[in-house]
């Protein structure tokens, strides 16, 4: 059963809704009881709701998980780029300072070649405790 109201609204709201409507082909009082359902959920989930919708919980742990792994992977990738400079920084010193630019290549790749027989993948986890 519908029922018939009347509203006050100002003049660039009603414009926008009215072009909506136009753009969509609905007549205006269906944008309006649309919009008007639409505020009605949103204020039951706001104050009157405890629970988050299961999908909408998935959707936020899917998103986090994926930033997280985005994340974590650059930050893996900046540690192992950091091992690697202080262990040819720590033979250069080691070195007393003589050191050719071959030499440090050298260094730097077998620094590299360790990192990848030992598998050894740094993790922030392992870091911060």
């Amino acid at each position: 059963m519908n029922v018939k109201i009347t509203l006050r609204a100002e003049e660039d709201l009603y414009e926008d809704i009215k072009r909506i409507a136009e753009d969509r082909g609905a007549p205006i009082n269906q944008i309006m009881n649309e919009a008007l359902k639409m505020y009605r959920d949103s204020t039951y989930l706001d104050k009157k709701s405890s629970v988050i919708p299961s999908e909408i919980k998935q959707a936020i742990r899917a998103e986090m998980e994926l930033v997280s792994n985005r994340d974590m992977n650059k930050v893996r990738q900046i540690l192992s780029a950091m091992a690697i400079n202080e262990h040819v920084l720590q033979r250069v010193i080691a070195e007393e300072l003589e050191v050719s630019h071959a030499l440090l290549l050298q260094y730097r790749q077998e620094v590299v070649e360790l990192l990848r027989e030992s598998n050894r993948v740094f993790d922030l986890r392992e870091i911060i405790e």
